[in-house]
């Protein structure tokens, strides 16, 4: 509340940013170390759901109390406090299930002289390990769906003369296939098993994948079919966003793995930062046709997101999997 300044309220901004940052490479190491690898695929579905669902209850509870007379500030005040006493109980949940000693797995660190030493160690084996170039890849494909989401009500508004209201919800149908993705994927592992999960992200990438072709070579598609579309490309797009890279993260030296996870995840968020305002910036240059080159960067990207997870989990021993016989 007492924040009156653009640049402390930015501030503020970037603090509460870093911090999100540093708790999704600790969540990650926590689940690698306390939880079996068979389940780890489960786990981090779970965390992908819940990472969604936040976004969504975080707007509609902020939009209620502003409707309820609250002023933005009270009404941040009032949704932080909530969710921080939520928080520190989740914590002190975590601690005592921690506690418990689930799943305990010990790795010797190999020595080092020095902290740059090993910093510089860590470098050098995830810059040389062609697995994660390949999930990098994975998420810098998906960086142009990120940016197209930004975007797409806007653009929809234009392309088919609506209401701001009715853009909003057409526009919402993209990042709502993504939780239905994610949704199918994670309830197809926990009954099924990680390889067929596994198998069924790359059909549902292909099939959204198709869908953003559809979308590319078609133009003219009548409303209700450029939603459908969206929400197929939702739902192949919401897997891979989360899960290639955490598997691949698994995959490393356990002193590794937070490192991994936290250079990938930041690389790949500033890629997605310049790509939005690539694409910002095409709108103002070429505002005809920028829509139009949005969603051709958009599906090149996943194509690339849906080879590189495919060559992914391939590399990582899956081809010895029958059910992968046929990818």
């Amino acid at each position: 509340c007492a924040l009156q300044t653009p640049h402390m309220l930015i501030l503020s901004l970037l603090f509460i940013s870093f911090l999100k940052g540093v708790l999704w490479p600790s969540l990650g190491s926590i689940i690698y170390h306390s939880i079996e690898l068979e389940k780890q695929d489960v786990v981090f579905f779970c965390c992908a759901l819940a990472s969604r669902l936040s976004e969504a209850v975080a707007d509609l509870a902020l939009g209620q109390l502003l409707f309820w007379g609250f002023s933005w500030r009270s009404s941040l005040v009032a949704f932080g406090c909530s969710f921080g006493a939520l928080f520190v109980m989740g914590i002190l949940s975590l601690q005592r299930c921690l506690a418990m000693g689930v799943h305990v797995e010990y790795e010797e660190p190999p020595d080092s002289p020095t902290w740059s030493a090993s910093y510089s160690a860590k470098w050098f084996r995830l810059s040389s390990d062609l697995s994660g170039w390949l999930a990098f890849a994975v998420l810098l494909g998906t960086s142009g769906i990120w940016a197209l989401a930004g975007y797409l009500a806007v653009m929809l508004q234009e392309k088919f003369e609506l209401t701001p209201g009715a853009s909003a919800t057409a526009a919402s149908s993209l990042l709502g296939g993504t939780f239905f993705g994610l949704f199918l994927a994670g309830m197809v592992t926990y009954m099924k098993g990680r390889g067929v999960g596994r198998v069924l992200q790359l059909v549902q990438a292909n099939v959204g994948l198709l869908a953003l072709v559809c979308m590319v070579m078609m133009p003219s598609l009548p409303l209700w079919k450029w939603v459908v579309c969206l929400l197929l490309a939702g739902a192949g797009a919401g897997p891979l966003m989360y899960l290639p890279y955490t598997v691949y993260c698994s995959s490393v030296p356990r002193y590794q793995r937070a490192f991994s996870m936290g250079v990938l995840d930041s690389l790949s968020q500033l890629f997605g930062c310049l790509v939005q305002m690539f694409f910002g910036n095409l709108r103002i240059i070429i505002p005809k046709q920028a829509g139009q080159v949005m969603y051709d960067g958009a599906t090149l990207g996943f194509a690339v997101t849906a080879a590189a997870t495919m060559f992914l989990y391939r590399r990582l021993g899956e081809e010895n999997t029958p059910l992968y016989d046929h990818f």
